[in-house]
């Protein structure tokens, strides 16, 4: 199992389509997460299988 950001992600990884792709999300919804700076972590299981998920403080406030 490997973690790391999203952002690191799709600059190691070559961008939101394929990270998109891999989390079966649109690309947009990708590239708007890293352009606002949301601190999302990416799990990447042994067998493939890879997740995101977001930590944020409760309760929350939006911006």
């Amino acid at each position: 199992m490997k973690k790391t950001t999203l952002s690191k992600i799709v600059s190691v990884r070559g961008g939101a389509l394929r990270i998109a792709k891999l989390l079966n999300i649109q690309p947009s919804a990708v590239q708007k997460a890293v352009e606002v700076g949301r601190n999302i972590t990416i799990i990447e299981h042994d067998d493939g299988k890879v997740e995101g998920y977001e930590v944020r403080p409760f309760p929350f406030k939006s911006r």
